[in-house]
């Protein structure tokens, strides 16, 4: 990410432009459905950084999967899954 001012005076970010990133059809769909999860207002930035790890590097599943897993968490906020008064349905 740049920055530069704006017509205020306000710095303000920035995608500077990408060249294309020639990705397998699995590849992307691996890309795709890591972005699902993630909330709407997320996914975009999720999908940038993946793209900004995997500029200039060789591509190939590993290197692709790798990104995933480095980007991933930044953005992916699991849910805190509540224990009805701290006992499990197994607990009976």
């Amino acid at each position: 990410m740049a920055r530069t001012l704006d017509d205020r005076g306000a710095w303000r970010r920035y995608s500077a432009p990408m060249s294309p990133i020639a990705l397998t059809d699995e590849q992307l769909a691996s890309v795709m459905r890591a972005a699902q999860p993630l909330p709407v207002h997320a996914r975009d930035s999720f999908l940038q950084e993946v793209a900004e790890r995997l500029q200039g590097r060789e591509l190939g599943d590993g290197s692709v999967a790798r990104a995933i897993r480095e980007v991933l968490p930044k953005f992916f906020d699991a849910p805190q899954l509540e224990r009805a008064a701290g006992h499990s349905k197994w607990s009976r």
